[in-house]
């Protein structure tokens, strides 16, 4: 699924980059360039992917917050299951990527369970 979802990002990204008037705004595509042809397959995108691809990203989802029974890790308090008063605070939790810098969003996370934990939640 990752790597479907990162093709499908590619390929919106050249299409976005190319209908005006974002195409006026640039000189030449940078990446893949000619690597990576407008009617390539998904086995020559994910060659690309593999091979030259080197996102900028943050690992996060390892524990997310969902239900259980969706594959969650934690609760809406951010609780572990199956542990007694255990919380997991970090980009782990985060069943989605945002599109910012973690850094924030994670504050935000800090101080929203620090308020639960302070009103005995």
């Amino acid at each position: 699924m990752d790597m479907k979802v990162q093709i499908a990002g590619a390929r919106l990204a050249r299409q976005v980059m190319s209908t005006p008037p974002l195409s006026g705004l640039r000189n030449a595509e940078t990446t893949p360039r000619c690597l990576v042809p407008d009617n390539a397959s998904d086995e020559e995108w994910k060659t690309w992917v593999f091979r030259t691809f080197n996102p900028v990203s943050h690992p996060i989802g390892t524990c997310a917050m969902m239900r259980q029974d969706m594959g969650g890790v934690v609760d809406g308090k951010l609780k572990l299951y199956g542990a007694k008063n255990v919380r997991i605070v970090d980009a782990s939790v985060m069943p989605t990527q945002v599109s910012a810098h973690l850094s924030s969003t994670l504050y935000g996370i800090a101080e929203k369970v620090a308020d639960m934990i302070k009103a005995g939640l």
